[in-house]
């Protein structure tokens, strides 16, 4: 049980050390990219509250390209603060990315999700891939047989399993409810 402590995203992918307009979304693949074997265990309590202008939020910031997380529930409350200038981006109760290429199965989220865009029950944006960069990764994203129990709050590109979505998902379910503000 992880109540009482503030719960750092695993997987965050760090943008080049040089900033430009044309780099601006290319990240070097530092999300998640190994196996995380849940074993059937449920991690409850996570508490993610990051300010306003944070992204790629969830238990898990992104699974990389590589990654493969199975049998796992997560429950907990994720959040980008308040409405500022610029709420959260890619928001989700397990996953704020899940990345071209990567896998999810078996795997749950219950709880409460706040962001701007790209806001999902279960994940912000699955099947994100920067600059056509899916031509590098041979497989599609895939999302089997998972849920999300959610309430959750955003103002565009949203639902109650997932934000936005070039994968494929299948055998998975969403209940709760979406408030758009």
């Amino acid at each position: 049980d992880m109540s009482g402590y503030e719960w750092d995203p695993m997987g965050k992918e760090m943008a080049f050390g040089v900033y430009t307009e044309r780099l601006a979304h290319a990240k070097i693949n530092t999300g998640f990219n190994g196996e995380f074997d849940g074993a059937g265990y449920t991690i409850s309590g996570i508490n993610v509250s990051k300010n306003s202008v944070d992204e790629r939020i969830g238990f898990f910031g992104t699974i990389g390209p590589f990654g493969y997380v199975h049998d796992l529930t997560v429950t907990g409350n994720i959040g980008s603060g308040d409405y500022g200038e610029k709420p959260g981006y890619a928001v989700g109760g397990f996953a704020g990315v899940i990345h071209y290429g990567a896998r999810v199965e078996n795997c749950g989220f219950e709880g409460t999700v706040k962001g701007n865009s790209y806001v999902g029950g279960f994940a912000g944006d699955v099947g994100y891939a920067p600059y056509n960069s899916g031509e590098c990764y041979p497989n599609k994203t895939t999302v089997t047989n998972c849920y999300a129990k959610a309430e959750i709050t955003a103002s565009s590109i949203c639902g109650g399993f997932v934000g936005e979505i070039d994968g494929v998902v299948s055998g998975c379910e969403a209940a709760g409810n979406l408030y758009i503000v």
